[in-house]
């Protein structure tokens, strides 16, 4: 190996080694720490040289010895094949902190010597943490001068230098290919000059296809580049056209710094990505080229999302529960002190004569009863929808016996003088949910007889047309207002004219629910005082 070059290379891979904000520690097979870079110096709080030939177990204290070691590494083995890439692992720091960190174990060989290479990453601190990259550049100079001298004292010897330069080579390779982020160099002129395998694995593209052939612009969504003019232009009065211009004068104000963007791959579909990309500075402070590198955080974003929903959704059911309460204190107050008086009226009639006051207190106990269950069954009906826990079942069944057998159970409910006509057209035979139906045509009817003046006809039909099958359910009732309309669907709203009238503003919405699991449309005509008429259209799922 050429010794000038080998030199060159090594001062590359140290200026990296010493300068990357990953903490990266080195150890033989057996645990003895033989290197840790200045990262990993500050994040456990110790010098190298306390550290040198001190077991790792120093650092993470349930690494009690080579069988714990061994599992650790089929871990973070097992969680590179889940694409985690890491374990997570409990430090010690010198001052006794204890820090949760995600740590990468890599195993490699440089001739006959084999070594295990952590990267560490304090996730604990990392939201605190904060680079400041003036203070970098000012230590990246001094620990080139320092490296250069140390060099030059041991230039003396070629065979000496050779091994040192060939295992610093070693710890480069190691640390570029396993450090599971994407990694690129880029030269002042926007070309690619490296390209680690990471890299490959995110974006798709080999490194004979990138490196010398391509910008990183490739890489970049035009919707963020777009963001980045526009945030340019707002701080410094600058409108940059071309694009890779726009990202070097980016890192040279040091305006990308894990900043979210999204990562275009050679199929065309996208990775989001954390990038952070900072000039490469020589002696003279001078920029030679870029250093970028991005983590996908596609998994952690899905799982942030996710996180939120279930958030979400637990609070709207806290207040469905609050407001279950507050209804249902309410609502139930009439019917049971219905069902307590005429049931204490009822045993004060004891003689044959008194049949029809029994009969007639018993009906209200009934219809009382029947107001509860239809409240009770709302509440249930509603919390299974918020859960998630209703399933379509499909099925064969007659529409017009369903709707028949509902019309029977209400007639009960019929307010005096009040009638229902029900009309059915076509195969009496659908496919879809009867239980689904069932509710559906309860509610629509209910509302119906519930809303609708005494001696008032309520009219339903239904047909099946082959291709869908309609239920239309109309009254003559106190009609809906066009403001109150367009929330009719919402749950517990309930109009403006019928704050009076017992309910609670459940069944609309849940009837909504029912026909967009069944894939149709609702559609609501309405006139104040003249009625209302519901159209429901679902399709007819054999032939849909």
């Amino acid at each position: 190996m050429n010794a000038v070059n080998v030199k060159t290379e090594n001062i590359n891979f140290d200026i990296f080694f010493k300068n990357t904000s990953k903490q990266i520690v080195l150890t033989t097979v057996s645990g003895e720490i033989f290197s840790i870079n200045p990262a990993a110096q500050k994040l456990f709080g110790y010098q190298e040289q306390e550290l040198r030939h001190q077991h790792i177990q120093s650092l993470f204290p349930n690494l009690s010895g080579a069988h714990d070691l061994e599992n650790a590494i089929q871990e973070c083995s097992l969680a590179v094949a889940n694409n985690h890439g890491y374990v997570e692992m409990i430090g010690k720091k010198n001052n006794g902190e204890d820090f949760v960190a995600n740590v990468n174990i890599s195993l490699y060989e440089s001739g006959h010597t084999r070594f295990f290479l952590f990267f560490i990453c304090d996730i604990s601190l990392r939201a605190l943490e904060q680079i400041d990259i003036q203070k970098k550049f000012s230590e990246l100079e001094i620990d080139n001068d320092i490296k250069n001298k140390e060099l030059i004292k041991v230039n003396h010897t070629l065979e000496v230098l050779n091994e040192k330069l060939e295992l610093s080579l070693a710890y480069q390779k190691a640390i570029l290919d396993n450090a599971g982020v994407m990694l690129m160099v880029i030269n002042k002129e926007g070309l690619i000059k490296f390209f680690n395998p990471e890299a490959t694995h995110i974006t798709g593209y080999t490194k004979e296809e990138i490196i010398d052939k391509a910008s990183p612009v490739i890489f970049m969504d035009q919707i963020d580049i777009v963001k980045y003019r526009k945030q340019f232009y707002d701080e410094f009065g600058l409108n940059i056209e071309d694009d890779f211009e726009l990202i070097r004068l980016k890192a040279e104000q040091n305006l990308f710094h894990e900043v979210e963007c999204h990562i275009i791959k050679k199929d065309g579909t996208t990775v989001l990505a954390s990038l952070t990309i900072t000039p490469i500075l020589d002696k003279n402070k001078d920029t030679t080229s870029y250093l970028a590198f991005a983590i996908d955080i596609s998994e952690r974003k899905k799982f942030e999302e996710n996180l939120q929903q279930s958030l979400k959704r637990e609070k709207e059911l806290g207040e469905l529960k609050t407001r279950f309460v507050s209804i249902a204190s309410h609502e139930f107050r009439t019917p049971l002190s219905t069902i307590l008086s005429s049931a204490f009226l009822t045993g004060k009639y004891t003689t044959a004569e008194d049949q029809y006051k029994r009969d007639k207190h018993l009906e209200r106990i009934v219809s009382s009863v029947n107001l509860l269950t239809d409240i009770l069954n709302d509440f249930l009906n509603v919390g299974k929808i918020e859960e998630g826990k209703i399933v379509v079942h499909l099925k064969d069944f007659d529409l017009s016996y369903l709707s028949s057998s509902v019309i029977k159970d209400l007639n009960a409910n019929l307010k005096s003088g009040q009638q229902i006509r029900y009309c059915h057209e076509g195969d009496h035979i659908i496919h879809s949910d009867s239980s689904f139906i069932r509710n559906i045509l309860n509610n629509l009817i209910s509302n119906a007889i519930k809303f609708s003046f005494e001696n008032a006809v309520i009219e339903i039909n239904t047909k099946n047309d082959g291709e869908c099958y309609h239920i239309a359910v109309k009254d003559q009732g106190i009609g809906i207002s066009d403001e109150d309309r367009v929330h009719l669907m919402e749950r517990f709203f309930r109009g403006s004219n019928a704050i009076n009238i017992q309910g609670t503003g459940l069944g609309l919405h849940i009837v909504s629910k029912y026909v967009e699991c069944l894939r149709g449309s609702i559609v609501c005509e309405s006139k104040i005082n003249e009625g209302t008429t519901f159209i429901i259209t679902l399709p007819n799922i054999n032939h849909s």
